[in-house]
């Protein structure tokens, strides 16, 4: 049916507009059949129908109904249903929103979209099929989910990631039809526009619901190592949002044409990389799947898209010429280039860290590891000038920034990131946050040479910036609704929301930007993590920061398909209970003998006690614990939770919609 539809929608774009109507029938139809075919899964596992492998392989039958349904996901198979089901979910939403619009452009729309489901649905069918049987006897139970994924985050952030990769895809459609009819006014950049931000929030939210589940679930202590998978999702990101600022100023100014096409064809690339990467077995993480024969597939795909998107824009590379130039370096032009460039550069460095491992070995044998060490001594100064940039845009001018306005512009936050600077070089280490940290508290990779002075002043230089930018931000708010107060006499609130409503995009993605900022916040945090590991038996006390922990006893009992072993503790800060902690393990019978670590978390607007049980001995009942206090994770959660409500601001709909796009 996808096949069908690309043919109607080809013969479509050539003049032959009255096939148009079959082929968003066909698009309709191909999306509807990959739904029947997902539900079938679904179903084939709530009924235990083991005659399927893939439902054998990963459910059984002590499986409550949400986990039989995150098993679709579970395995490479069936992930990749599901992906097709996300896909088909966006496409059918795209065909729908289209209707009468872009009619020049809708047919090669079809038509791209329609072969990206076909790619899927080969890959499913001559390499991974989900719905392959067993040939041999049917099994009376299956194998069961790996217990790592019995967590509620797996029912959410796998098809939220999914929705955020394949989201891409609507915005390359638009773009390859662009590039094909040669029709590159901004109607197709506006068109796109909500479809990008929809796609970068999606990724970005399910990039943050992982980090959720690796922090709860996997029993280090962390939500990011640089993974590289992690990195496989973190790639188009970078890239989508360096297409995001590239599209405003192209909208707004007339440049970065090439740069704008570039970018969106590179971050629907990096999404099937990034597939190719999680499921050909090229990479060894934990969450990747396991080896299998599609890496050939995906290899020949990106070769073609590599290869039709170049051609293109190598093609129109007249009509991608910019209309404008840069005319200041005191811009905002001149800091969205410098934006764009830096992205490209810490998505070239992740990029080609993550596949020098499989690279290294394949030409020389010898197997390398990249550490979550090498990644920061990069990226963390990196994200610091990038930060110092998402300030600098928000406070200068387009074209030109005068003297007059710098100044009004930049008092302010110097002054608010100069005052937090100095409160904390006098008062940080009174409070356990000195300004300057110690050598041992950093790895070897980050303190040799000239560079460790930098590293050292981490904490003062990320919490000024993160000042400078909240001041520059929260400036603008109330400068505008001030503005507005004036001219209208309406109150605070009325003044606020209708400053916001009035320009939604401008400030909801000021919003996302303070999202970001208490996110930087959160992650400068991990610099003062306090970490011990000790023996204990019940009654006994350990001091771990601020905090005393008495472990008070051990519990152990059985429940079906698996023995629990957990320990209670209290928190006490100055003699007085403020908590508890009940970190466990949980043996599995099925997988046999399998053991998942269940963490315990304490969590506050300050910071996180983070208990891991490793071990009890039953007849002895010591145990051997560690303790992690890590400050301002909290920060990293509320900061999603505000780019999402960024996001939302700039896709809701204006109350009035203007003329529609011919």
């Amino acid at each position: 049916m996808s096949s069908y539809t690309l043919a109607l929608a080809l013969i479509a774009s050539r003049s032959r507009s009255r096939l148009l109507a079959a082929a968003r029938l066909g698009t309709y139809a191909t999306c509807a059949l990959v739904a029947v075919a997902t539900f079938i899964l679904v179903y084939a596992f709530q009924i235990h129908d083991f005659q399927i492998r893939y439902v054998a392989h990963y459910s059984d039958r002590s499986m409550s109904w949400p986990l039989l349904l995150a098993a679709l996901w579970g395995g490479q198979d069936g992930s990749l249903l599901a992906w097709t089901f996300a896909l088909s979910l966006c496409i059918a939403a795209c065909t729908a929103s289209l209707s009468g619009r872009l009619l020049q452009l809708q047919p090669l729309i079809l038509a791209v979209l329609a072969s990206v489901v076909a790619f899927f649905t080969l890959v499913m069918l001559f390499a991974a099929n989900p719905f392959e049987r067993l040939i041999n006897q049917t099994p009376s139970d299956g194998q069961g989910l790996n217990p790592l994924l019995h967590n509620y985050w797996m029912l959410v952030h796998p098809p939220v990631l999914y929705l955020g990769m394949v989201g891409w895809a609507i915005p390359f459609a638009f773009v390859v039809a662009a590039l094909i009819t040669g029709r590159l006014t901004d109607e197709w950049l506006l068109a796109v526009r909500r479809w990008a931000v929809f796609a970068w929030i999606t990724l970005a939210m399910g990039n943050l619901l992982g980090m959720i589940w690796s922090y709860e679930e996997l029993g280090w202590g962390g939500y990011w190592a640089w993974d590289p998978v992690e990195n496989a999702s973190f790639l188009p990101m970078l890239a989508g949002t360096a297409y995001l600022h590239s599209a405003v100023q192209q909208e707004r100014r007339g440049m970065f044409k090439l740069w704008t096409v570039s970018l969106l064809c590179l971050a629907f690339f990096l999404t099937i990389f990034g597939t190719f990467l999680t499921r050909s077995g090229l990479i060894s993480s934990v969450h990747a799947f396991a080896r299998s024969g599609m890496g050939a597939y995906f290899v020949v795909y990106m070769i073609i898209i590599a290869v039709v998107s170049s051609g293109l824009i190598f093609w129109r590379r007249g009509q991608l010429r910019a209309v404008k130039y840069i005319e200041s370096l005191i811009s905002r032009d001149f800091v969205f280039f410098v934006n764009n460039l830096l992205m490209m550069g810490m998505l070239l460095f992740v990029a080609i860290a993550t596949i020098f491992p499989a690279v290294s070995e394949a030409l020389s044998g010898d197997s390398v590891t990249v550490g979550a060490g090498f990644y920061n001594r990069w990226m963390v100064p990196l994200g610091l000038f990038l930060l110092l940039l998402l300030g600098l845009g928000t406070l200068f001018s387009w074209r030109r920034s005068g003297a007059t306005h710098l100044r009004r512009s930049l008092t302010l936050p110097i002054a608010v990131a100069v005052a937090v600077a100095i409160l904390h070089l006098l008062g940080g280490s009174a409070v356990g946050y000195p300004a300057f940290l110690a050598l041992e508290r950093q790895s070897d990779a980050l303190v040799d040479g000239m560079i460790a002075p930098f590293y050292r002043s981490i904490p003062l230089i990320s919490f000024s910036l993160c000042a400078f930018v909240l001041a520059g931000h929260l400036q603008e708010f109330w400068r505008g609704t001030l503005s507005r107060m004036r001219s209208t006499s309406q109150n605070l609130w009325v003044a606020f929301t209708g400053l916001v409503s009035g320009a939604r995009r401008r400030y909801g993605g000021y919003i996302v930007h303070l999202g970001l900022v208490s996110m930087c916040f959160g992650f400068t945090g991990a610099v003062y993590d306090v970490e011990k590991q000790v023996a204990l038996r019940p009654g006994q006390f350990v001091r771990v920061g601020e905090f005393t922990i008495r472990y008070d006893r051990p519990r152990m009992w059985s429940e079906y398909n698996k023995r629990i072993m957990a320990a209670d503790f209290t928190v006490l800060s100055r003699g007085i209970a403020i908590g508890h902690l009940e970190p466990a393990k949980f043996i599995y019978d099925k997988p046999m003998g399998m053991t998942t670590t269940e963490v315990s978390i304490r969590s506050s607007l300050r910071d996180d006690i983070y208990a891991v049980l490793n071990q009890i001995d039953p007849s002895t009942t010591v145990g051997t614990f560690r303790f992690v206090v890590r400050p301002f994770v909290i920060w990293i959660w509320i900061g999603g939770c505000t780019m999402l409500a960024g996001a939302i601001v700039c896709l809701w709909p204006a109350a009035s919609r203007g003329k529609k796009i011919a």
